[in-house]
């Protein structure tokens, strides 16, 4: 693993910019997992107005102590469900 470590300040500095190709923007949004939504929920109101965005990020409800329902048997994910 100590033969493949870069030190910071062995990297060289790129005269310019790099400049992704226009074309292949989708292709790497969906290779980093964006989904239309993020963009549009997420990414668009952060670029056009430079703000966090506002929106559900789960459920914070606690759980009954005592379910009624015989088949309750929550999971973690379903925590993260939105309602």
């Amino acid at each position: 693993m100590d033969k493949n470590l870069i030190a910071l300040d062995d990297l060289v500095d790129q005269d310019k910019p790099v400049r992704e190709d226009h074309s292949t923007v989708v292709q790497r949004q969906q290779v980093f997992g964006y989904s239309y939504e993020d963009l549009r929920v997420v990414m668009e109101p952060m670029a056009k107005n430079g703000v966090e965005p506002v929106g559900a990020m789960g459920t914070d409800t606690p759980w009954p102590c005592c379910p009624t329902n015989r088949n309750f048997s929550p999971t973690i994910s379903s925590s993260f469900l939105p309602r």
